[in-house]
């Protein structure tokens, strides 16, 4: 495994209204993860979180982990977790830019 590379969690929270899903936006969670596993007890650990300090459950939407039920269950949002590599530093290195002097 090379250990220049993390993982991060990002969120992806959708909203649907009568049935269309619209309005997607993508966002990390803080922090970076040396391993997979580590990224995915995060997920879980949020996950449980938002589901005992809110109104969040679990999601039979296919894609989605966790649903918001909002306005009589016509207006939800869906949100996923997916787990991230980030660049590892050779890749960022390859990325820079050198002035020329």
């Amino acid at each position: 495994m090379n250990s220049n590379k993390d993982y991060r969690v990002k969120l992806v929270i959708c909203l649907e209204r009568d049935g269309q899903f619209y309005n997607q936006n993508e966002l990390f969670l803080p922090g970076t993860f040396p391993t997979i596993e580590e990224a995915e007890a995060e997920i879980r650990r949020d996950m449980r979180e938002r589901m005992q300090k809110s109104l969040y459950f679990r999601s039979q939407q296919a894609g989605y982990d966790l649903v918001f039920y909002g306005d009589v269950a016509s207006r939800n949002t869906y949100v996923a977790y997916r787990v991230v590599p980030t660049r590892t530093l050779s890749e960022r290195i390859k990325n820079w830019v050198i002035p020329d002097l």
